[in-house]
C-alpha cells in the first residue's frame, strides 16, 4: 500500500551564522513533533544536518506538523515535498533513513525542482487529474507564506490544527482577539485551511484507492 515520504530542508542553511543553534532547534521540535503524531510510521529525522525526512501512513496530520516545524524556525523558511507512493524496504519504525522507493524518488526528484521554482510545498504522486491544480494552490499559498510574521504563522497553525476559538488563539499567542480575526481577515487564513483539507482528503484518497 502507499505512503506519504515528507522530505524536509531549510532554505540557504549554509549561510546561517548560527547554523549549529538552528540545527539544534530543529532537532528538538522533530523530537516533540515524533511523541505526538499517531500517523508516523518512521519518526522525522535529520539526515544531512539541514535535511529531514519522515513517512506517514496518511495525511491527516502532516500539515499542522509542517507549520509547527516552520513556527519553530522562523523567520528562516523550510521546503516540503510529500511524495506517494510505494515504499520497496521495510519501514525504519525507529529513524527515517535506511529505507527506500517510489515514495522518496518522487519527493527526492521534485525536491530538485521546487529549489529552483521558489516554492515551498510540492506534492507528487496523487491523482494525475488534480495533481497540477494541487500545486499551483501550493505555490501560490507558498508566495504568502513566505511574507507572515510569526503571529499570522502561529495563527494559522492554532486554526490548523484544529483551534477555531480566537480567545483561546489570542491568549495563548498573547495578543488581543481583534489581532487574530485581522490576521485571519486580511491573509484569508481560512480560505488556506480549507484548501489544506482538501488536499489532505486528496492525498488520503490517493492512498485508499491503492488498497
Amino acid at each position: 500500500m502507499k505512503k506519504i515520504a515528507l522530505i524536509g530542508d531549510i532554505v540557504k542553511s549554509r549561510e546561517l551564522s548560527d547554523r549549529k543553534k538552528i540545527q539544534t532547534k530543529l532537532k528538538r521540535k522533530l523530537t516533540s513533533i515524533n511523541k505526538k503524531t499517531a500517523s508516523l510510521l518512521s519518526p522525522l529525522t535529520i539526515t544531512l544536518g539541514d535535511e529531514f525526512q519522515a513517512v506517514y501512513k496518511n495525511a491527516g496530520e502532516i500539515f499542522p506538523d509542517m507549520f509547527e516545524i516552520l513556527t519553530a524556525v522562523h523567520p528562516l523558511q523550510i521546503r516540503f515535498t510529500l511524495g506517494v507512493g510505494e515504499i520497496s524496504t521495510s519501514i525504519n519504525k525507529k529513524s527515517a533513513i535506511g529505507m527506500d522507493g517510489e515514495a522518496f524518488y518522487i519527493a527526492r526528484d521534485n525536491m530538485d525542482m521546487i529549489k529552483k521554482n521558489g516554492s515551498l510545498i510540492h506534492i507528487g504522486g496523487i491523482n494525475n487529474s488534480v495533481e497540477k491544480i494541487v500545486n499551483l494552490n501550493l505555490k501560490l499559498i507558498s508566495n504568502q507564506v513566505s511574507d507572515w510574521n510569526m503571529n499570522r504563522l502561529q495563527i494559522f497553525f492554532n486554526l490548523l490544527k484544529g483551534e477555531n476559538r480566537y480567545s483561546r488563539i489570542s491568549k495563548s499567542l498573547s495578543i488581543s482577539e481583534r489581532a487574530v480575526y485581522k490576521n485571519i481577515s486580511s491573509g484569508s487564513l481560512d480560505v488556506i485551511v480549507a484548501v489544506f483539507q482538501e488536499i489532505t482528503e486528496i492525498i488520503n484518497s490517493s492512498i485508499e484507492n491503492d488498497k
